[in-house]
């Protein structure tokens, strides 16, 4: 049945609050019959001009091209490697630039990277690995979204001939109004007007009805109890690329010493949390998808994770039973939704990793004498697993969170070293990596890289009987 006018304005006075400056303004113009249907985004902080890499001196440059020094030494051989380090040249404007990708794996300045950035800000949804824009069709098909040729706003606008473009509004005529980026194949932006695209991506479920009304709205921002699955935006989300320093867990205080770089000398900040001398083990994690790492303790005697969400003195956060007596424990973002969670690591080397929404992937990797890391290994926005097989002196990675064969082996470090193994993005490049930590004197060597090859960091850090812990503490 066709709403009234005087319907349509009482649904507008209910939701006027959420629909401000003139994207709100174009929305409600839509809804009230006036010809434009329009999406409510954040325009100050997504629209086009809010792209994070749209100043090319955003673009982090690397070496010369006869200095290559990302693990390789040659550029032919750089080049081989690009679906691990893209080191390809291209021109962007009227410079030649070096491309480089963002953490749902597209070129930066591409029409790729700006709509996965969109969707991500807007949605906190990922769109990564659909491959080039002409498969972006198929890529959301297969991921369960609907591809149909009637546009909403917010939709994806694709085209079979490499391009796809983020639809702020639909035109009485049913063409689009669009946002892209690299349309003129200068990694510029722009914005176009009346045009149809051969395929639309509702990446929004149901989104918002023709006539203008909002069916559902998306919640930004990770708000929500942990657990039940409300969607947030977390450091990949956010474009926020951080790096992981090192803290310490005093058991005999108890207190947390934080540091904010990697490098020896004092902590920055130190807080009292815990019980004394009791047996645990610290973590370090985004729980609530804000940018910044807190920690956590996991009692052992308990299989009890105590999450303290403000690294702050006082009781926990959440507190959460998973897992039995005698795991391992671990946090990370195992399904990419922006928020990490909890983990654990059986004696005999199955992981069960829990997510927000409560579901758990189950599956073995590594030997009952392996140690176990999590990272986000190929900057997809997904915590995965690895192991450090000390009798080998070898990392073997794994880039999904299942049963299979590893993706990554290398050798870093001496064999029966006895160290601990620690992950983390240690140069805020996007890539985890690894490193290993002599407790005994608390001294550190770590990667940058996940290959074969000397540390990038060497220092020494905490009192000999402390415990290791990583993150992103000052979320920078």
């Amino acid at each position: 049945m066709r709403t009234t006018f005087e319907a349509k304005a009482n649904l507008l006075s209910n939701i006027n609050d959420r629909l401000r400056g003139t994207a709100g303004k174009m929305a409600l113009m839509g809804a009230m019959g006036l010809g434009l249907l329009a999406f409510p985004g954040k325009a100050n902080s997504t629209s086009v001009d809010g792209y994070p890499w749209n100043d090319a001196a955003a673009i982090p440059m690397p070496p010369a091209m006869d200095t290559i020094t990302w693990g390789y030494t040659d550029k032919t051989t750089c080049d081989n490697k690009s679906s691990e380090f893209d080191c390809r040249s291209t021109t962007l404007g009227d410079n030649p630039k070096w491309i480089f990708r963002d953490q749902w794996g597209y070129d930066l300045k591409n029409c790729t990277s700006y709509v996965a950035w969109r969707v991500a800000m807007e949605f906190g949804k990922s769109v990564s690995g659909w491959g080039n824009a002409d498969t972006w069709d198929t890529g959301a098909a297969n991921a369960g979204y609907t591809v149909d040729s009637t546009p909403e706003p917010g939709d994806i606008a694709q085209w079979d001939k490499m391009h796809v473009a983020f639809v702020e509004s639909v035109n009485p005529d049913g063409t689009v109004n669009v946002s892209q980026y690299n349309k003129a194949l200068k990694g510029e932006p722009s914005t176009e007007n009346n045009v149809k695209a051969d395929h639309y991506i509702d990446i929004n479920g149901t989104g918002m009805g023709l006539n203008g009304e909002i069916i559902s709205s998306p919640t930004p921002g990770g708000s929500g109890t942990p657990g039940v699955g409300t969607e947030g935006y977390g450091r990949y989300m956010l474009n926020h690329v951080g790096t992981m320093t090192p803290g310490v867990f005093n058991p005999g205080i108890p207190s947390f010493d934080l540091k904010n770089t990697n490098t020896g000398g004092n902590h920055d900040w130190t807080f009292a949390y815990g019980n004394r001398y009791e047996d645990v083990v610290p973590l370090a994690c985004d729980w609530d998808g804000d940018g910044d790492d807190t920690v956590a303790l996991h009692r052992k005697g308990l299989a009890r994770f105590e999450i303290n969400n403000n690294n702050g003195s006082g009781w926990a956060t959440w507190s959460v039973p998973f897992g039995d007596i005698g795991d391992k424990p671990f946090c990370g973002d195992w399904d990419g939704d922006g928020r990490d969670w909890i983990g654990v690591r059986k004696p005999w080397g199955r992981w069960d990793l829990l997510n927000h929404n409560g579901s758990v992937y189950s599956f073995n990797f590594g030997n009952t004498e392996d140690q176990g890391v999590t990272g986000d290994w190929n900057c997809d926005g997904r915590d995965t697993v690895g192991v450090r097989r000390d009798a080998l002196a070898t990392f073997d990675l794994r880039n999904s969170n299942s049963t299979g064969p590893l993706d990554r082996t290398f050798e870093f470090g001496n064999r029966y070293s006895g160290y601990k193994a620690v992950s983390g993005d240690f140069d805020g490049n996007c890539y985890d990596s690894v490193g290993l930590v002599d407790t005994s004197r608390m001294v550190y060597w770590l990667k940058n890289a996940n290959s074969t090859g000397v540390h990038d960091y060497y220092f020494g850090y905490g009192n000999p009987g402390a415990k290791v812990v990583f993150g992103d503490f000052d979320g920078r």
